[in-house]
């Protein structure tokens, strides 16, 4: 964690208690949108259209109702990935391990290996 006078939540949600606050957006729709971005490897504009159709992604980020609207801008995504910053993201991953552990989904011994693929196709190019 970067600044000592912050707790876990606010580095996540990226408050930093400086400047005008932008359009409110919840912390748990942005950080949603963000883990279903990366879980399903879609773009910015991807991840919103598909949650405006979604009604399990809309719940997932914390909606009650089934919402027919975007939730925002895809630009607020990229905005809101700079403003976490590499220590938001750190805490971030930190936190969903401990969450994971928490509620059983892993196990301590499911951490001890880790594999990453590294395979690289070759393009098909004349």
């Amino acid at each position: 964690m970067a600044d000592p006078d912050r707790g876990s939540w606010q580095v996540i949600a990226g408050y930093s208690g400086r400047g005008r606050p932008s359009r409110p957006l919840s912390a748990r729709l942005m950080l949603g949108l963000l883990y279903l971005k990366y879980a399903y490897d879609l773009s910015d504009e991807a991840v919103v259209q598909r949650w405006m159709e979604n009604p399990y992604w809309q719940y997932f980020c914390g909606e009650v109702f089934f919402q027919t609207r975007l939730p925002c801008d895809p630009s607020s995504l990229t905005r809101y990935r700079q403003h976490l910053g590499e220590a938001g993201v750190e805490e971030l991953l930190a936190q969903t391990i401990s969450a994971a552990k928490k509620l059983k989904a892993i196990r301590p011994r499911d951490l001890d290996r880790v594999i990453v693929d590294t395979t690289v196709q070759e393009k098909a190019i004349a």
